[in-house]
């Protein structure tokens, strides 16, 4: 093939504008309903403030609500209660939850805390966390909790305030 046959080939591509040699047409992503976003990170904040004092807002929640702890694993939410019932004999005034900071995205409410308290026993639980939510319908239908296993380990179970550690299929290797 010749250089002249070549270019005649190659001219009109290499003027197209780079768009228009795009594989697939890109369109830009949805926009997130503000107004949602908003309401879901208020029910996150809400459930979280009265989880740290041991209450489980059963009005934020979806009735198949699952929790996802490292250590424990996903619980229902009638486990969950179980544990929370438990606080009052553990926590002079339950876990003070600060919010860090906080994110929400699509049906996604992420958020980092720290949370201080005081075990009973004069123990000091001070520890900082990630809460992923995850909503349905305007609720939560899933909570995603990470913080120091060990930290907790060495301090609230030791009080027998939270049942041990139990093997898990769902908790994390």
């Amino acid at each position: 093939m010749k250089a002249g046959v070549l270019s005649l080939i190659l001219a009109p591509v290499l003027f197209l504008p780079i768009s228009a040699m795009a594989a697939e047409p890109t369109t830009a992503p949805p926009t997130p309903n503000v107004a949602q976003l908003k309401s879901n990170k208020h029910v996150a904040e809400v459930f979280l403030k009265s989880l740290g004092q041991g209450k489980l807002e059963t009005g934020l929640i979806t009735d198949d609500m699952g929790y996802w702890s490292r250590k424990y694993g996903t619980n229902t939410k009638e486990v969950i209660a179980q544990r929370l019932a438990m606080w009052p004999d553990c926590f002079v005034n339950g876990v003070e939850m600060q919010i860090q900071s906080e994110t929400a995205e699509d049906n996604r409410v992420s958020i980092e805390a720290t949370g201080k308290s005081q075990l009973k026993n004069g123990t000091p639980y001070n520890d900082a966390y990630h809460f992923l939510f995850i909503f349905r319908d305007g609720k939560i239908s899933q909570v995603h909790e990470y913080n120091d296993t060990q930290l907790g380990s060495e301090t609230v179970t030791k009080t027998a305030c939270v049942p041990p550690h139990k093997e898990s299929s769902s908790a994390a290797k």
